[in-house]
């Protein structure tokens, strides 16, 4: 497997501050790659989104291979801990109070992928110029 990565974020034209966060990373056996849109505003999104980021990643990059039940439970415990830890904060901060983030991940290993989705991001395909979505909000 061959992988190509490219990642870029913006802030659009509503907001004044941008509140995505991501990771990517591949190597010729795994590609593990998470967006989060945080949203709150004012309620802190970014640090929920950075927190998800990193929470997923940690746990997805233990996978070695996907296919199997223990990967599905990998993302969904990566996804569940990533939203404790974000509530938790929440309700310990004031200042971070209804804060929250979407997030979808990718994971693809031998010719096999694996989508976890949280929230209204999306998930595309990009082949031979075209963009096409795979998951639904």
């Amino acid at each position: 497997m061959q992988l190509a990565i490219g990642a870029r974020s913006d802030v659009g034209m509503v907001r004044s501050g941008n509140e995505d966060s991501f990771f990517a990373e591949a190597d010729e056996q795994r590609g593990v790659f998470v967006v989060a849109d945080g949203m709150g505003g004012h309620a802190a999104g970014e640090v929920a989104s950075e927190m998800a980021v990193q929470i997923v990643s940690r746990h997805l990059l233990t996978l070695k291979q996907i296919g199997n039940s223990d990967s599905d439970d990998v993302m969904t415990n990566s996804l569940r801990d990533a939203n404790r830890a974000i509530y938790e904060r929440m309700l310990a901060e004031v200042d971070k109070q209804g804060m929250g983030t979407t997030a979808s991940v990718l994971v693809l290993s031998g010719g096999q992928f694996l989508i976890g989705q949280v929230g209204d991001s999306r998930i595309y395909l990009l082949r031979d110029g075209a963009l096409t979505q795979i998951t639904k909000a």
